[in-house]
């Protein structure tokens, strides 16, 4: 579930916007992509989440440009 939100709402979690009482965290494209990438990476992912999680990676291709090339890398360790 939490890669489908990601896939959803990374970049609204990239944008540094703080919610009234909490406090802050700067969290970075990488550290998203990063995340994902060791979730497809761990051995003892279910394959459905490895699906989701992948989808998830596709989306934020689009909005992260600049990690385009990361998520192309963690996808095709998957496939290989």
């Amino acid at each position: 579930m939490a890669s489908w939100v990601l896939g959803e709402y990374g970049d609204a979690v990239v944008s540094n916007e703080r919610l009234e009482g909490e406090p802050g965290l700067v969290v970075s494209r990488g550290d998203v992509v990063g995340l994902l990438d060791s979730v497809l990476n761990d051995p003892h992912t279910p394959g459905p989440v490895k699906q989701m999680t992948a989808t998830a990676l596709a989306k934020l291709a689009t909005r992260f440009p600049d990690e385009a090339a990361n998520v192309r890398a963690a996808v095709a360790r998957v496939r290989a």
